[in-house]
């Protein structure tokens, strides 16, 4: 055991060493987000009776990314009127009906989804996706799920894309002229879902 001493005190300053470098030159808050790293996208549900859950945050993480979601004042948050920097996203499943974007069944002329936002000082993007009471207990788990992701998704791109700059007419023509994107995505996700929703 002894003649392994030497060999093992090397190693061990090595190792050392190494760590105070990283220590010394790797900026704080690299550090710190390596040592306590939060996720960067969670759900929330606050639909009581129901669970929202993640199946695939890498997924999701990486389609937002091509979103261009991520970069620098790269989301539009229309209820202050200026672009953000998203760090986290939480996404909120809820039963009370929301402002903004509005989907409403063609034929009983109800509100079927909708949603709203809300920004902190920290970088932290709410995302709220009104389901209907009736919709969460009455439609079929596989339906229910897919237009779930499908929203997600489309509210992501949507705000992602929108350029402040031009008309409301040229914003809308815009997002639907690329929003194939998110078909896209959902049709190479086939059956596997991003979001899960189940009663409690």
């Amino acid at each position: 055991m002894k003649r392994f001493l030497p060999i093992i005190l090397v190693i061990f300053l090595f190792l050392l060493t190494g760590l105070l470098l990283v220590w010394r030159f790797l900026p704080e808050a690299i550090l710190l987000n390596l040592i306590f790293r939060q996720p960067k996208i969670s759900a929330v549900s606050d639909v009581s009776g129901y669970s929202l859950k993640l199946a695939l945050p890498e997924n999701l993480e990486r389609y937002l990314a091509g979103f261009g979601f991520w970069e620098e004042e790269g989301v539009w948050l229309e209820s202050e009127n200026r672009k953000v920097t998203v760090k986290r996203l939480v996404v909120h499943l809820t039963d009370k009906e929301q402002p903004f974007n509005k989907v409403t069944d063609p034929k009983t002329g109800k509100i079927i989804t909708s949603t709203w936002e809300m920004f902190e000082n920290n970088g932290t993007y709410h995302m709220f996706i009104f389901l209907p009471p009736g919709t969460l207990q009455n439609a079929p788990q596989e339906n229910l799920l897919e237009g779930f992701d499908a929203y997600v998704l489309r509210t992501a791109f949507t705000v992602a894309n929108w350029n402040p700059e031009v008309s409301l007419t040229e914003n809308q023509t815009n997002i639907k002229n690329r929003i194939g994107v998110v078909n896209t995505i959902m049709g190479l996700l086939g059956k596997t879902r991003i979001f899960e929703i189940k009663k409690v």
